[in-house]
C-alpha cells in the first residue's frame, strides 16, 4: 500500500507549491501593472478558492477510495483462499456486489460504465463457491452515495472491519481533541465548501492563507487514516501465516521426546531442541503473540546449530514466558 500513499504526498506536494505560487504571483504583480487590479480582485480570490477547494477534496475522495482497494488486493494476495478473509469483508463484497450489479444495470455512476453486471456476479460466485482464482469486487467497496465527510470514510473502513474512529481517536494526532466531536470538522467543512462550489450556492470566501492549512489538515487525516489501515493490513497477514503454522512448546521436561520445543534462555536467546538444522536461518521470521494477544514478527539474527540437539538462535527483539511461538509447519515434518 505505500505506493497509495507516496501517490498522495505527492499531490500534496503539487497543491502546495501551487499555493506558494499564487501567493508569490500576488505578492510581486506591482500596484504600475496592468494586471494588479485582476491580481487584487475578488473575481481572482473566487477562482482560486474553487478550484484549490475541489482539487483539495479531489484529493480525499480519490485516495480513501485507492486506499480501500489497495487493503483488499494485499490482502487477497495473502490468502490462501476467499474463505480465509475476515467475516466482515466477506459479508460486505456480497451485499455491496448485488448493490454495484444494480447500479451498473440502471447507469447510475457514469465511472462503472467499463463494468458490466455479468462480470460483477461472476466474480462473487467465484468467491462464493471458494474458486482458487476468483477476483474481488473491489469497486463495490468505494460506492458511496454523497461526498466523503469523515463519517462517510469511517463507513467505507467498517466494510473492511476496521473501526476508524476509534482508532484515530487514539492516535498521538488527535488524542489531545478525541473528546471533542468536532475533532474531524475541517475535513466536514472541506466537504460543505465543495459541494457550495459545486452547486453554485453563495459561500464564505477563503484567503490562500486560510486554505493551506485545511491542505494541511488534510495530509495529516490521510497519513494517520493510512497508519491505522496499514497496521490492520500487517496484522491480518499475520493472522494468516500463523493459521499456516504450529505452535512451540515450552521446554517442560523431556526434551528427547522427538517433538520440536523451545526453551528461553534470555529474552533474545532461544533454543529450539530437535529442530532442524536449517528451518531456522539469519533473516528468517517467525510470529510471537504476545499476552495480550498482538502479534508481532520477530526476526532470527544469529544461527548456532548444535548438531543431534537443535538450534539456538538470537533475535531482534525479546519474548518472555507467557508470549507464544508460531513455526511454519515445515519445522515439525
Amino acid at each position: 500500500m505505500d505506493d497509495v500513499l507516496i501517490r498522495f504526498k505527492k499531490e500534496v506536494g503539487e497543491l502546495g507549491a501551487h499555493i506558494d505560487f499564487l501567493e508569490e504571483i500576488q505578492n510581486q504583480i506591482l500596484n504600475t501593472s496592468s494586471l494588479y487590479v485582476y491580481v487584487q480582485s475578488r473575481e481572482k480570490r473566487q477562482i482560486d478558492y474553487k478550484s484549490l477547494i475541489i482539487s483539495i477534496y479531489g484529493l480525499v475522495e480519490n485516495y480513501v477510495a485507492q486506499l480501500v482497494k489497495s487493503y483488499l488486493t494485499n490482502i487477497r494476495s495473502e490468502v490462501p483462499d476467499y474463505s480465509y478473509l475476515k467475516d466482515r469483508i466477506k459479508e460486505s463484497h456480497f451485499a455491496k456486489s448485488i448493490v454495484l450489479a444494480s447500479a451498473i444495470q440502471q447507469g447510475k455512476f457514469n465511472k462503472f460504465n467499463h463494468l458490466n453486471k455479468e462480470d460483477v456476479i461472476h466474480n462473487l460466485n467465484g468467491c462464493i463457491t471458494n474458486q482458487p482464482d476468483c477476483v474481488i469486487n473491489y469497486d463495490a467497496f468505494v460506492m458511496q452515495t454523497g461526498n466523503l465527510t469523515h463519517n462517510k470514510i469511517c463507513e467505507l473502513f467498517r466494510l473492511l472491519d476496521i473501526d476508524l474512529i476509534s482508532m484515530l481517536k487514539k492516535s498521538d494526532i488527535f488524542s489531545a481533541s478525541a473528546t471533542s466531536a468536532n475533532v474531524f470538522n475541517t475535513l466536514d467543512d472541506l466537504v460543505d465548501r465543495r459541494n457550495e462550489v459545486a452547486h453554485g450556492a453563495e459561500f464564505d470566501l477563503l484567503g490562500l492563507t486560510e486554505l493551506r492549512p485545511i491542505l494541511n489538515f488534510v495530509d495529516v487525516y490521510f497519513d494517520e487514516v493510512y497508519k491505522v489501515v496499514s497496521s490492520d493490513l500487517a496484522m491480518e497477514v499475520r493472522e494468516i501465516r500463523k493459521s499456516k503454522c504450529v505452535e512451540v512448546n515450552e521446554l517442560l521436561g523431556d526434551k528427547d521426546n522427538g517433538q520440536v520445543v523451545f526453551e528461553l534462555f534470555s529474552t533474545k536467546l532461544v533454543g529450539f531442541y530437535n529442530a532442524p538444522p536449517n528451518s531456522l536461518v539469519v533473516g528468517k521470521a517467525f510470529i510471537v503473540q504476545r499476552s495480550d494477544g498482538t502479534l508481532e514478527d520477530v526476526i532470527v539474527e544469529e544461527v548456532q546449530v548444535h548438531e543431534g540437539i537443535g538450534v539456538s538462535v538470537k533475535l531482534n527483539k525479546s519474548i518472555t514466558r507467557n508470549n507464544k511461538i508460531f513455526l511454519e509447519k515445515d519445522v515439525f515434518i
